[in-house]
């Protein structure tokens, strides 16, 4: 064997010395992030489960991204909800949304503890998480009014849509106000069904409604390409977009939203795009008081029925998927 000099044993020595540092800090990172208990993935959800402030969003799909990543990769979770306080409809709803959709390809991969707060407790007992990540015994009594009114729906077809008429009649809406949030419920979901997944995917959709003091809230989700994407995909669409001084627009989701909810309809001079997301913002429209709210990709879009504005905002993550929220008021106007 031909003697090593000097230069190259101190060399070597410093090879083998980087190359400890860098698995070092590789498991350091790792177990960081994921600490294993008895052969499980801890991950501990985040405070406040909303996508409306851009911190808030972070720690959100952080977590998401978290137990995803360990699911994929057959290993167990187990989310701990000691942190959780705050619960926006958005938020919620995808946390339940992707927890939901892991559980259908991965059986029992994960689970949970009770949480500590009272009302996150109840939520999550009422609207059945809890029991989806193996917490079968109810523990709570649901009294607290902002979690009694609470509604969870989710279907695979528009003739699930169908559930939510009944959730309306108990609402007490007049006829008109019922047909309007009916119609841009199901032309929603029929957008997901068409637009949102791949033909062999399953075209999950999911829904939250509440009645909240004198709003009626409802929000629904899907975990498709988001409507930016899907834009992006249609040949007029593409045709426009490839003109140099729209170039750079396209790079933002927001933009593609207020396209495809029509507020720039009359500048992009595009043939019949689709009324959906158009008429559920002239639906918001139609009221004083209440206002229409998506999230996409990263882009979000919402407008106020009480001042009229439309407002957009640039995120720096990406939901994968889509969020389109109304909220309506109750006020007698609206009631029979």
């Amino acid at each position: 064997m031909k003697k090593l000099s000097i230069k190259q044993k101190i060399h070597h020595i410093h090879k083998s010395k980087h190359k400890i540092r860098r698995i070092w800090k590789s498991r350091q990172k790792s177990a960081k992030i994921l600490p294993k208990i008895n052969h499980r993935i801890v991950v501990h959800a985040p405070e406040i489960l909303s996508l409306i402030n851009e911190n808030d969003r972070r720690l959100l799909l952080a977590f998401l991204r978290q137990i995803k990543d360990a699911v994929r990769n057959e290993l167990k979770v187990h989310v701990l909800f000691g942190k959780t306080k705050r619960l926006h409809p958005c938020g919620m709803l995808l946390v339940l949304a992707n927890i939901e959709a892991l559980l259908d390809l991965h059986p029992k991969s994960i689970s949970c503890n009770y949480p500590a707060d009272d009302i996150v407790e109840q939520l999550f007992q009422h609207i059945g998480l809890l029991a989806l990540l193996g917490k079968h015994t109810p523990r709570k009594a649901i009294t607290a009014e902002n979690v009694r009114y609470w509604h969870y729906i989710k279907g695979i077809s528009t003739d699930d849509v169908s559930k939510f008429k009944n959730l309306l009649h108990s609402i007490n809406f007049n006829e008109e106000i019922q047909s309007g949030l009916f119609e841009s419920l199901s032309e929603a979901v029929t957008n997901t069904i068409q637009h949102a997944y791949k033909n062999s995917e399953q075209k999950m959709w999911w829904l939250f409604a509440q009645k909240k003091g004198d709003f009626f809230e409802i929000a629904v989700c899907d975990l498709g390409i988001g409507i930016p994407q899907s834009l992006r995909k249609k040949p007029a669409f593409k045709e426009f977009v490839d003109k140099p001084l729209q170039h750079y627009r396209n790079r933002k989701d927001t933009y593609l939203l207020q396209v495809a909810v029509g507020s720039s309809r009359s500048s992009t001079k595009l043939p019949h795009r689709g009324n959906g997301l158009k008429d559920m913002l002239e639906f918001a429209k139609t009221h004083e008081l209440g206002g229409f709210r998506i999230f996409s990709a990263k882009g979000g879009f919402s407008y106020n029925s009480s001042n009229s504005e439309e407002s957009r905002k640039d995120y720096l993550t990406d939901i994968n998927g889509t969020i389109v929220q109304w909220q309506i008021s109750l006020d007698s106007r609206h009631e029979e």
